[in-house]
Protein backbone atom coordinates (compact mmCIF):
# COMPACT_ATOMS: atom_id res chain seq x y z
CA UNK A 1 0.00 0.00 0.00
CA UNK A 2 2.77 2.46 0.44
CA UNK A 3 4.42 1.54 -2.93
CA UNK A 4 0.94 2.18 -4.40
CA UNK A 5 0.66 5.89 -2.39
CA UNK A 6 4.16 7.23 -3.04
CA UNK A 7 3.24 6.06 -6.96
CA UNK A 8 -0.28 7.31 -7.43
CA UNK A 9 0.19 10.56 -5.16
CA UNK A 10 3.35 11.20 -5.89
CA UNK A 11 2.41 11.53 -9.87
CA UNK A 12 -1.05 13.44 -8.90
CA UNK A 13 1.79 15.92 -6.70
CA UNK A 14 4.38 16.02 -10.14
CA UNK A 15 1.29 17.01 -12.33
CA UNK A 16 -0.04 19.62 -9.80
CA UNK A 17 3.24 21.36 -9.32
CA UNK A 18 3.62 21.63 -13.13
CA UNK A 19 -0.13 23.11 -13.65
CA UNK A 20 1.15 25.75 -10.17
CA UNK A 21 4.36 26.26 -11.97
CA UNK A 22 2.53 27.10 -16.06
CA UNK A 23 -0.31 29.20 -13.39
CA UNK A 24 2.66 31.27 -11.88
CA UNK A 25 4.42 31.73 -14.91
CA UNK A 26 1.37 33.29 -16.43
CA UNK A 27 0.29 35.23 -13.44
CA UNK A 28 3.46 36.48 -13.50
CA UNK A 29 3.70 37.57 -16.89
CA UNK A 30 0.50 39.35 -16.64
CA UNK A 31 1.04 41.56 -13.77
CA UNK A 32 4.71 42.18 -15.61
CA UNK A 33 2.21 43.38 -19.39
CA UNK A 34 0.13 45.47 -16.92
CA UNK A 35 2.99 46.82 -15.36
CA UNK A 36 5.05 48.10 -18.68
CA UNK A 37 1.82 49.27 -20.54
CA UNK A 38 1.52 51.90 -17.52
CA UNK A 39 5.31 52.46 -16.90
CA UNK A 40 5.44 55.92 -17.56
CA UNK A 41 3.07 57.23 -15.28
CA UNK A 42 3.89 54.76 -12.50
CA UNK A 43 7.56 53.78 -13.23
CA UNK A 44 7.10 49.93 -12.24
CA UNK A 45 4.91 50.12 -9.26
CA UNK A 46 1.14 49.23 -9.03
CA UNK A 47 -0.48 52.31 -7.81
CA UNK A 48 -3.86 51.21 -8.73
CA UNK A 49 -3.65 47.60 -8.15
CA UNK A 50 -4.30 46.83 -12.00
CA UNK A 51 -1.14 44.57 -11.84
CA UNK A 52 -2.02 42.81 -9.02
CA UNK A 53 -6.14 42.13 -10.00
CA UNK A 54 -4.49 40.94 -13.81
CA UNK A 55 -2.41 38.15 -11.92
CA UNK A 56 -5.30 37.07 -9.65
CA UNK A 57 -7.33 37.30 -12.65
CA UNK A 58 -4.61 35.03 -14.83
CA UNK A 59 -4.28 32.62 -12.03
CA UNK A 60 -8.23 31.98 -11.62
CA UNK A 61 -8.30 31.35 -15.35
CA UNK A 62 -5.92 28.70 -14.99
CA UNK A 63 -7.71 26.73 -11.69
CA UNK A 64 -6.04 28.70 -8.88
CA UNK A 65 -8.44 30.80 -7.58
CA UNK A 66 -7.78 31.93 -4.45
CA UNK A 67 -10.06 30.65 -2.12
CA UNK A 68 -7.99 30.27 0.77
CA UNK A 69 -8.53 26.32 1.24
CA UNK A 70 -7.64 24.78 -2.22
CA UNK A 71 -5.52 27.30 -3.39
CA UNK A 72 -3.50 30.65 -2.24
CA UNK A 73 -2.51 33.34 -4.76
CA UNK A 74 0.18 35.80 -3.60
CA UNK A 75 0.89 38.66 -5.62
CA UNK A 76 3.86 40.93 -4.18
CA UNK A 77 4.49 43.86 -6.58
CA UNK A 78 7.83 44.25 -6.16
CA UNK A 79 8.89 41.04 -4.97
CA UNK A 80 9.52 40.25 -0.85
CA UNK A 81 12.12 37.29 -2.06
CA UNK A 82 15.11 36.84 -4.53
CA UNK A 83 17.62 38.74 -6.79
CA UNK A 84 15.02 41.37 -7.56
CA UNK A 85 13.34 42.01 -4.14
CA UNK A 86 12.36 45.53 -3.80
CA UNK A 87 12.80 46.49 -7.41
CA UNK A 88 10.16 48.13 -9.30
CA UNK A 89 9.02 46.53 -12.27
CA UNK A 90 9.18 43.33 -10.99
CA UNK A 91 6.23 41.18 -10.20
CA UNK A 92 6.25 38.08 -8.11
CA UNK A 93 3.77 35.08 -8.18
CA UNK A 94 3.51 32.86 -5.27
CA UNK A 95 0.53 29.68 -6.06
CA UNK A 96 -0.01 26.72 -3.32
CA UNK A 97 -2.54 24.51 -4.45
CA UNK A 98 -3.31 22.16 -1.15
CA UNK A 99 -3.42 18.51 -2.51
CA UNK A 100 -6.24 16.35 -1.30
CA UNK A 101 -4.49 12.73 0.01
CA UNK A 102 -5.33 9.59 -2.39
CA UNK A 103 -3.90 6.33 -1.06
CA UNK A 104 -1.22 8.06 0.85
CA UNK A 105 -4.19 8.63 3.32
CA UNK A 106 -2.55 5.31 5.38
CA UNK A 107 0.75 7.24 6.10
CA UNK A 108 -1.02 10.80 7.05
CA UNK A 109 -3.25 13.23 7.27
CA UNK A 110 -4.61 16.31 5.73
CA UNK A 111 -3.79 17.77 2.17
CA UNK A 112 -0.58 17.93 0.68
CA UNK A 113 0.70 21.80 -0.18
CA UNK A 114 2.60 22.42 -3.38
CA UNK A 115 3.83 25.46 -4.57
CA UNK A 116 5.01 27.29 -7.30
CA UNK A 117 7.18 30.68 -7.82
CA UNK A 118 7.43 32.95 -10.80
CA UNK A 119 8.84 36.82 -11.16
CA UNK A 120 8.22 38.67 -14.40
CA UNK A 121 9.95 41.77 -15.08
CA UNK A 122 7.56 44.81 -16.96
CA UNK A 123 9.76 47.77 -16.73
CA UNK A 124 10.92 50.29 -19.81
CA UNK A 125 15.03 49.78 -20.33
CA UNK A 126 17.31 52.14 -22.82
CA UNK A 127 17.52 50.57 -26.51
CA UNK A 128 20.86 51.67 -28.27
CA UNK A 129 19.82 51.68 -31.37
CA UNK A 130 20.75 55.03 -33.42
CA UNK A 131 19.28 54.31 -36.59
CA UNK A 132 15.85 51.91 -37.05
CA UNK A 133 14.37 51.79 -40.66
CA UNK A 134 11.41 50.74 -39.96
CA UNK A 135 9.89 49.59 -44.00
CA UNK A 136 10.05 45.89 -44.41
CA UNK A 137 10.27 45.45 -48.02
CA UNK A 138 11.79 48.35 -49.58
CA UNK A 139 15.00 48.59 -51.72
CA UNK A 140 17.32 51.43 -50.80
CA UNK A 141 15.71 51.61 -47.35
CA UNK A 142 18.93 53.04 -46.07
CA UNK A 143 20.70 54.77 -49.05
CA UNK A 144 23.57 57.02 -49.13
CA UNK A 145 25.20 58.95 -51.57
CA UNK A 146 27.97 61.34 -52.79
CA UNK A 147 31.23 61.69 -50.60
CA UNK A 148 30.03 62.34 -46.62
CA UNK A 149 30.56 59.58 -44.28
CA UNK A 150 28.42 58.69 -41.43
CA UNK A 151 29.99 57.32 -38.67
CA UNK A 152 27.14 56.12 -36.03
CA UNK A 153 29.05 55.26 -32.33
CA UNK A 154 28.36 53.35 -29.92
CA UNK A 155 24.88 52.49 -31.28
CA UNK A 156 23.07 49.96 -33.59
CA UNK A 157 22.19 50.43 -37.14
CA UNK A 158 19.19 48.84 -38.00
CA UNK A 159 17.13 48.01 -41.14
CA UNK A 160 14.33 46.40 -40.83
CA UNK A 161 13.95 45.89 -44.88
CA UNK A 162 14.07 41.79 -46.04
CA UNK A 163 15.11 43.75 -49.61
CA UNK A 164 18.45 41.80 -50.68
CA UNK A 165 18.99 45.82 -52.08
CA UNK A 166 17.90 47.39 -48.32
CA UNK A 167 20.77 49.18 -47.60
CA UNK A 168 22.97 51.17 -49.81
CA UNK A 169 25.84 53.17 -50.15
CA UNK A 170 27.15 54.46 -53.41
CA UNK A 171 29.72 56.87 -54.77
CA UNK A 172 32.11 57.54 -52.30
CA UNK A 173 29.75 57.43 -49.38
CA UNK A 174 30.64 55.69 -46.16
CA UNK A 175 28.14 54.65 -43.47
CA UNK A 176 30.19 53.34 -40.25
CA UNK A 177 29.26 51.75 -37.15
CA UNK A 178 31.60 52.20 -34.60
CA UNK A 179 31.23 49.92 -31.51
CA UNK A 180 28.10 48.16 -32.10
CA UNK A 181 27.02 46.79 -35.66
CA UNK A 182 24.91 47.02 -38.82
CA UNK A 183 21.84 44.62 -38.35
CA UNK A 184 19.91 43.79 -41.86
CA UNK A 185 17.23 41.78 -42.29
CA UNK A 186 17.52 41.49 -45.89
CA UNK A 187 20.19 38.94 -47.30
CA UNK A 188 21.66 37.47 -50.31
CA UNK A 189 23.54 39.96 -49.93
CA UNK A 190 21.41 41.97 -48.26
CA UNK A 191 23.42 45.21 -48.77
CA UNK A 192 26.05 46.76 -51.36
CA UNK A 193 28.27 49.28 -51.04
CA UNK A 194 30.68 50.93 -48.47
CA UNK A 195 29.82 49.59 -44.95
CA UNK A 196 32.17 49.70 -41.93
CA UNK A 197 32.31 47.96 -38.93
CA UNK A 198 30.38 44.68 -37.71
CA UNK A 199 27.60 44.30 -40.68
CA UNK A 200 25.49 41.06 -40.03
CA UNK A 201 22.45 39.93 -42.68
CA UNK A 202 19.29 37.22 -42.21
CA UNK A 203 18.65 38.92 -38.87
CA UNK A 204 14.92 39.35 -37.53
CA UNK A 205 13.26 42.29 -37.53
CA UNK A 206 13.16 44.99 -34.87
CA UNK A 207 9.38 46.13 -34.00
CA UNK A 208 9.20 50.29 -33.51
CA UNK A 209 10.10 51.55 -30.20
CA UNK A 210 7.78 54.34 -30.26
CA UNK A 211 5.01 52.05 -31.43
CA UNK A 212 3.01 53.13 -28.33
CA UNK A 213 2.94 56.80 -29.04
CA UNK A 214 0.38 58.42 -31.17
CA UNK A 215 1.35 59.84 -34.67
CA UNK A 216 2.22 63.38 -34.90
CA UNK A 217 -0.20 65.78 -36.74
CA UNK A 218 2.48 67.07 -38.98
CA UNK A 219 0.29 70.26 -39.45
CA UNK A 220 1.09 71.48 -36.20
CA UNK A 221 4.79 71.50 -36.44
CA UNK A 222 7.40 73.83 -38.24
CA UNK A 223 8.63 73.49 -41.76
CA UNK A 224 12.29 73.16 -41.47
CA UNK A 225 15.32 72.80 -43.91
CA UNK A 226 19.21 72.16 -43.38
CA UNK A 227 21.96 72.72 -45.09
CA UNK A 228 23.86 70.08 -46.92
CA UNK A 229 26.86 69.51 -44.31
CA UNK A 230 30.43 70.00 -45.43
CA UNK A 231 33.76 69.25 -44.62
CA UNK A 232 33.62 68.45 -40.57
CA UNK A 233 30.54 71.20 -39.92
CA UNK A 234 28.13 69.74 -37.84
CA UNK A 235 24.17 70.22 -38.67
CA UNK A 236 21.65 70.07 -35.82
CA UNK A 237 17.93 68.77 -36.93
CA UNK A 238 15.66 70.31 -35.22
CA UNK A 239 11.97 68.84 -34.57
CA UNK A 240 9.69 69.52 -37.35
CA UNK A 241 8.78 68.58 -41.12
CA UNK A 242 11.35 68.48 -43.12
CA UNK A 243 9.71 68.45 -46.75
CA UNK A 244 10.75 66.44 -49.40
CA UNK A 245 13.63 64.88 -47.08
CA UNK A 246 16.63 66.27 -45.91
CA UNK A 247 19.20 67.12 -48.67
CA UNK A 248 21.61 64.98 -46.08
CA UNK A 249 23.09 62.53 -48.40
CA UNK A 250 22.07 59.74 -46.25
CA UNK A 251 18.10 58.89 -46.72
CA UNK A 252 15.88 56.35 -44.88
CA UNK A 253 12.85 54.95 -46.06
CA UNK A 254 10.48 54.14 -42.72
Amino acid sequence: MSMVAIAIDGGMLLDRRRSCQAAADAAALAAAEDLFYNWQGNRGMDTLKTAYQSALDTAAANGFNNDGVSSVVTVNIPPTTGNFAGQAGYAEVIIQYNQPRGFSGVLGSGDMPVRARAVARGLWVPFNNGIIVLHPTAADALFANGNGSTPVRGANIIVDSNNSMAAVTVGNAVISDIGKGTYIVGSNPGYSGNFQGTVLTGQYPVPDPLAYLPEPDPSTMPIQTVPSPSGNNVVTLNPGVYVGGSPSPVKLRS
